[in-house]
């Protein structure tokens, strides 16, 4: 009888040793760090701490939010985990004058930073650090179209050190914003809080490395 209880009790302790395992290695799943080319299609919009006015006269934050989405291309993969979508926030490290008129008039805006927050299937995936540089917006006002150009630069974690770039699918430059017949400089009057981008076909790609 002794025997048949000590080999339950083992039994047992291997079950428990098991468990615990599985569950020690789900909890310390290391993040993979993700680099080569990659494309994605990009949506989101640039967002102003103070709203855009035709009067302006005060200074104002700029925060870059956007949703990277059916990203396609071999550096969306390492190993088992592939990358599907990302999460692109920056913000200004300076603030400029919110005046609907100089700021859609394709002036240099003040540098951004911030982070890609990847989500990808078979395990996770370090954040990218980036900054935004020469982004500049400029308004037809005949056409009712905002064209915006952006330069990512990728410095930190996954993808750090290789080029990116955005683009639209029509002959302006950088990403096309239509805002569907808004007239955009009567509504400044009261005030503009965000200029969307990527309605049009926006898309986003990391080449190789720098």
């Amino acid at each position: 009888m002794d025997r048949r209880i000590g080999l339950g009790a083992g039994v047992l302790a291997l079950a428990l040793g098991a468990s615990l395992g599985t569950g020690v290695a789900a909890a310390t799943s290391v993040p993979v760090t993700l680099s080569g080319a990659l494309s994605c299609s990009i949506a989101g919009g640039y967002h102003f701490g103070s709203p855009l006015t035709n009067a302006g006269g005060t200074q104002s934050t700029v925060t870059l939010k956007a949703k990277l989405s059916s990203c396609t291309g071999p550096g969306t993969t390492n190993g088992t985990v592939t990358v599907t979508t990302g999460h692109l926030v920056a913000t200004s490290t300076t603030t400029v004058v919110n005046s609907f008129g100089g700021v859609t008039s394709g002036q240099p805006l003040p540098v951004l930073t911030g982070t890609i927050t990847w989500r990808a299937h078979g395990g996770k995936v370090n954040t990218s650090t980036v900054s935004i540089t020469g982004q500049a917006i400029s308004y037809d006002s005949g056409a009712g179209l905002v064209s915006l150009y952006f330069t990512p630069v990728l410095s930190g974690g996954s993808y750090s050190g290789q080029k990116a770039s955005t683009a639209g699918t029509t002959a302006t430059s950088g990403i096309p914003a239509n805002l569907a017949g808004i007239a955009l400089s009567a509504k400044a009057a009261h005030g503009v809080k965000t200029i969307s981008f990527g309605k049009n076909g926006g898309t986003f790609t990391i080449g190789a490395a720098a």
